[in-house]
């Protein structure tokens, strides 16, 4: 052990007898106490380990989102012009949970009446005989969606109730037991034809589609599509006749001549091949009615 002689000039730390000191015991004697730490303090890091690490708090995590709401069924409104029609379809639609049915029409009144803005989709049901299409494109054009539910489809109905821009077309049996469903499908973008009517859709192109159209419209005379084209856009008998300035008989006539060249029916199912013609699915650089 090295040893620290004290020197006797010096009073602190040394005795006059020339005294040796353990190293020890001479810091202990020049160098100053400091008092004791109180129990439990702590004790600060040296240079040599760095600063001090605070201990990491426990990571507190956010309690997890509440569940999303359920997504609210598609709002419909229900038209037609049969009061027990409209009750037996109101009912199915009212106890059916896909759906929520917001109010009824009757078909006999203009859409501008309807409800339209409370609604997803609208719903048309027509009778026999009774001609949805023209509401249905009225609709359209007001931003809303349309299903149409009817009896006695043809071919060229049903091509232009879906070239008016309706969502899909049901036989009113079928709908009787489905409808909710297929109301459903319908308000979130779906096109839906009931089964029966499946078969009824255009197996050629549309290129095809059009031509053949084209050419049944020639083998009317000027006149014969003129009084169509005005029955097409939604003028009566009476209507047509005061435009024309000829009488209602004459009007019969021609419509009755159109039939057979067009080998249809009845004057309904002219009438929609007429509004197909006219921008219901003809394809550009065809033809119009006008034109042929």
């Amino acid at each position: 052990m090295s040893r620290i002689t004290s020197h006797p000039h010096r009073e602190h730390g040394a005795t006059a007898r020339g005294e040796v000191l353990p190293a020890a015991k001479f810091l202990d004697h020049f160098l100053p106490r400091h008092p004791p730490r109180p129990a439990g303090a702590a004790v600060k890091a040296t240079a040599a380990t760095g600063p001090a690490t605070a201990p990491t708090p426990a990571q507190v995590l956010p309690p997890p989102p509440p569940p999303a709401p359920p997504a609210e069924p598609p709002r419909v409104l229900l038209v037609d012009g049969d009061p027990v029609s409209r009750q037996v379809f109101g009912g199915t639609l009212h106890a059916d949970d896909q759906v929520s049915l917001v109010a009824t029409g009757d078909m006999r009144r203009p859409p501008a009446e309807w409800p339209l803005h409370r609604a997803d989709l609208t719903i048309l049901v027509s009778g026999p005989l009774e001609n949805h299409v023209l509401k249905a494109q009225d609709v359209t054009r007001r931003g809303g969606r349309t299903l149409l539910v009817g009896v006695d489809w043809t071919k060229h109905r049903l091509d232009a109730a879906l070239a008016s821009g309706a969502s899909g077309c049901l036989s009113k049996d079928w709908a009787l037991s489905h409808l909710p469903q297929a109301a459903a499908a319908a308000a979130t973008g779906h096109v839906v034809l009931s089964p029966d009517l499946v078969g009824l859709c255009v197996a050629m192109r549309p290129a095809d589609a059009g031509r053949n159209l084209a050419v049944r419209l020639r083998c009317l005379t000027r006149r014969e599509r003129e009084v169509l084209t005005l029955l097409a856009e939604g003028m009566s008998t009476g209507e047509v006749s005061d435009c024309l300035v000829v009488s209602p008989a004459t009007i019969k006539s021609h419509v009755s001549h159109a039939l057979t060249k067009l080998c249809v029916r009845n004057r309904l199912e002219a009438v929609l091949l007429m509004q197909a013609a006219l921008g219901c699915g003809v394809q550009h650089g065809e033809p119009r009615p006008g034109e042929i």
